[in-house]
């Protein structure tokens, strides 16, 4: 199977692929490419990049376990990928120190999704989100 494709849009909020008519859990149905800005820039360079452009990528926000927002480069160990917020693409620094912005594709997988997130791309639209649910709470009297 083919993953969904979600085009470079920064401030839109990634939610998993809608399963309505799932019966039996397939964990492939939940995967995502999106494709993303990326800077591939000297490794030596990286710390510093990442602190002038404070955290880089925020669009993976959502996910309950976030892709690498630093990764090797191929099998170059002198460089790596960072990836960015559209805002990032136009940053001075990446081109001052020998980086080139390009558009990378980022595999978002099951694993990367929360229970919650799972829950409403399986339900029917006509559940309410206040419905699922997203966390457990004990409620007892303790004895003593």
């Amino acid at each position: 199977m083919v993953p969904a494709v979600m085009e470079q849009q920064s401030t839109v909020e990634i939610k998993p692929p809608r399963n309505i008519d799932m019966i039996e859990l397939d964990r492939s149905k939940f995967d995502l490419t999106i494709r993303c800005s990326a800077a591939e820039v000297p490794a030596k360079s990286c710390t510093k990049i990442m602190k002038e452009l404070n955290g880089a990528c925020s669009r993976f926000s959502d996910l309950q376990f976030k892709p690498k927002i630093v990764m090797p480069c191929g099998t170059d160990n002198t460089r790596k990928i960072i990836l960015l917020d559209d805002k990032h693409r136009s940053n001075n620094l990446i081109q001052l120190e020998g980086g080139s912005v390009t558009d990378i594709d980022v595999k978002i997988v099951y694993r990367n999704w929360s229970a919650s997130q799972i829950l409403r791309a399986i339900l029917p639209d006509s559940i309410d989100d206040s419905e699922v649910v997203s966390g457990f709470e004990v409620i007892g009297t303790s004895l003593i």
